[in-house]
């Protein structure tokens, strides 16, 4: 592809190579590193025409004299399988070698929750060096269909820290790390400790400069055009005397053009590398440091070596509860106190809530993997694999656990041998967590936008129910289900609350109240829902009247864990760690919980024992009722 350098270009050009012209002892002149800067790419997004942008951007690179290409985040639009591959593809065709981490898209709306990023890209992280300099990338979070809030995972915390320090080095980063990035703190400390110079990424789409506590930061355009980038583009950085400049390459007409750079700031080597006091760093199992004492209303408190993106189940009668991590571990802990007391490993992350039922756990793998596991001792009674990834959580009844995958098909599996006792390939989205089973009817939603009932005993289809609107955020994968008075209600990421008649499946009606957390009072009568913007309210579940609403004053809430009621409480699960505890006649708040920073997993009332709380950080906590 021909290209077009302006004279305006060419002075530039010019004016760069006498910025960075070495000085007598200095690096010579071909020291300088040129790299192109891609981000939010999102393949397949807005009918395609991101996958169009993307191909004139490879080609345009290939027409340039860069060292390298990062890509740092959302190269698909849903994290799916194909957009990765198909990326890949593209990206394969570069003359130059190339380097990616995941963005938000990439993990929150993935069927693999992300996992199939680092196999279909051989990794989703890097570190490599190129005329002295050190690029270390990482992913971000945040991780299944949580929006917020993002965390640098636990594991990439571990790996940071193995790093030695190095003092030309440039650090990568999908999201800004700024409050969007709860443990944006500690991550800042932790690769200013490895020599970080400058924090770069996107996520934003635009051209923004950022001072994390004195390191400087910068994130970038995306590839499409928009009202404020207008042109296809991304961008080229170039690092010389210390100097680093940022430039965006727009389309116009049939070809590419290098602007003026935007930005451009010196990197101090000198300065870089800064030691934390002690304590100030995560430990070598990168443990983060709030909330490490347990607290008044805490019987005791862990945490565990990894993040638990899910939830726990409980064994109230013989003093257990059983939760999976991102290491791949399901653990046993003691409830009366905490202790671990058997860990079975798995092959790769777990982002599914464990079910159990008389003496049997049943947990899946982001592998595919379905595992019925002996309570007691850990001991694998059998596995049923599927054929795809799996963030799918189980629901166990009268020995039998429901439980959907990526692969979409649905499967019921006699939870003692370990085999299929029916199937359905009717789902045509994959499902995560939002499953309800009585004696009547299976209610599973997908991340098609489609709502099912099945007969619990044969598997077969009684309704459906289809969001006409075609986009993901209208869909039911991730609300709490819940059935009372003849009705099933449901929520949607659009803060939409459902009735449909149980029977038929008929809309009965529909609120703007939640987004999908949700919550059924022990007499049945009253629905609780919780909506985006941190408004908890009351229901009644005959009319759908409003009864009461309460502001949270959290800001933005995502956190889609049940709410749960006992003794006229409610409790509320919220993003930032916390448990709401309200009156349930009119909703004044009773106490609040600090269980820690970011969002909660669905917690456990258990009457006589206490509130057993997980968070997605890994803080697991027995509080007092």
């Amino acid at each position: 592809m021909k290209i077009n350098r302006s004279i305006f270009e060419v002075a530039w050009l010019l004016c760069l190579t006498l910025l960075v012209a070495p000085d007598a002892g200095a690096a010579p002149k071909n020291d300088i590193v040129t790299f192109a800067l891609v981000t939010d790419s999102h393949i397949t997004w807005s009918k395609g025409k991101s996958t169009e942008c993307f191909k004139y951007i490879i080609e345009d690179i290939n027409s340039r004299q860069v060292d390298f290409v990062v890509h740092t985040g959302d190269e698909g639009n849903i994290g799916s399988t194909d957009q990765f591959e198909l990326t890949k593809k593209m990206m394969d065709a570069l003359r130059v070698p190339y380097y990616v981490i995941p963005g938000n898209h990439d993990c929150t709306w993935s069927e693999s929750g992300g996992t199939e990023f680092a196999r279909v890209f051989g990794s989703d992280h890097f570190c490599f060096s190129c005329k002295g300099w050190r690029f270390v990338g990482c992913p971000s979070g945040p991780q299944v269909h949580m929006v917020k809030p993002c965390l640098v995972p636990r594991e990439s915390l571990q790996w940071i820290e193995s790093l030695k320090p190095d003092a030309h080095s440039i650090f990568f980063m999908h999201s800004p790390a700024n409050a969007g990035v709860y443990n944006s703190a500690e991550f800042i400390k932790l690769i200013r400790s490895k020599g970080a110079t400058i924090l770069l990424g996107g996520h934003t789409h635009n051209n923004h400069v950022y001072d994390y506590n004195g390191l400087p930061g910068a994130v970038c355009r995306n590839t499409q055009s928009s009202r404020e980038y207008p042109g296809i583009g991304y961008s080229i950085v170039r690092i010389g005397n210390n100097v680093l400049t940022i430039s965006e390459c727009v389309k116009v007409e049939d070809s590419f053009t290098e602007k003026q750079p935007w930005y451009s700031v010196e990197l101090k080597p000198e300065e870089s590398i800064r030691p934390a006091d002690a304590g100030e760093l995560p430990t070598a199992a990168c443990n983060e440091y709030t909330h490490l004492t347990p607290g008044a209303d805490e019987l005791w408190r862990s945490l565990d070596n990894a993040n638990i993106i899910s939830g726990s189940a409980v064994d109230a009668a013989s003093d257990r509860f059983f939760y999976g991590n991102t290491a791949g571990e399901v653990k046993c802990l003691r409830l009366s106190d905490g202790q671990v007391l058997w860990t079975y490993k798995m092959r790769d992350k777990i982002f599914s809530v464990p079910a159990y039922e008389d003496g049997v756990v049943v947990i899946g793998c982001s592998t595919g993997e379905i595992v019925g596991l002996d309570a007691g001792k850990g001991k694998k009674l059998w596995s049923v694999m599927t054929q795809n990834s799996l963030v799918s959580s189980p629901v166990i009844r009268k020995g039998v656990a429901y439980i959907g995958a990526s692969d979409k098909v649905f499967r019921a599996i006699d939870i003692k041998k370990g085999k299929l006792v029916w199937t359905s390939a009717e789902v045509t989205g994959f499902v995560q967590r939002a499953i309800y089973v009585d004696d009547e009817q299976l209610v599973v939603a997908d991340w098609d936008r489609t709502l099912y009932s099945f007969d619990p005993n044969t598997g077969a289809l009684q309704w459906k129910w289809l969001e006409k609107k075609r986009k993901m955020m209208f869909s039911a994968g991730g609300s709490t289900i819940i059935k009372a008075d003849g009705k099933i209600f449901f929520s949607t990421p659009r803060n939409s609350l459902f009735a449909l008649d149980a029977k038929t499946g008929e809309p009965l009606w529909k609120q703007e109240i939640a987004r999908e957390s949700l919550g059924l009072s022990e007499d049945g009568k009253t629905l609780y829902a919780k909506s985006e913007k941190d408004t908890v309210s009351a229901v009644t579940v005959a009319e759908g009247i409003r009864k009461w609403s309460l502001k949270l004053h959290l800001g933005t809430d995502t956190c889609r864990s049940r709410i749960e009621c006992n003794g006229g409480l409610v409790y509320v699960p919220t993003f930032r760690g916390f448990v709401f505890v309200l009156n349930e006649a009119d909703g004044a708040i009773v106490k609040k919980y600090t269980v820690a920073s970011p969002a909660l997993n669905p917690i456990h009332l258990i009457p006589g024992v206490g509130i057993l709380a997980t968070s997605i950080d890994g803080y697991v906590a027995l509080l007092k009722l």
